[in-house]
């Protein structure tokens, strides 16, 4: 699942709207995902907590994690703007993206 597709009904928000709307959902996820009969669980689930994960570790924490450098850059709009808000730090901003 992109990043973007899951931070699109969420453009606007604050961060910590962002968060409380995220965690939510990742819980149910999670939740779903083990409720599940099926020894093989769905790919789908599966990717869509994995792409949760991440976006809430940089969002959260500014960690970078797993995200490859594409998913990274559309996560960057966002961080920007929490930056300009003042609710995330610059430094961990200009750690993910390094100038030059």
């Amino acid at each position: 699942m992109k990043i973007t597709s899951i931070l699109k009904p969420l453009e606007g928000l604050s961060r910590e709207e962002m968060i409380a709307r995220l965690e939510p959902t990742l819980t149910e996820l999670q939740s779903e995902r083990s409720n599940m009969r099926v020894v093989k669980k769905d790919n789908e689930i599966n990717n869509e907590i994995s792409t949760l994960n991440k976006i809430l570790g940089v969002i959260k924490f500014g960690v970078r994690g797993s995200l490859n450098k594409s998913e990274l850059e559309e996560l960057r709009p966002v961080l920007q703007r929490f930056v300009q808000d003042g609710t995330f730090p610059e430094l961990k901003f200009w750690s993910l993206y390094p100038r030059g």
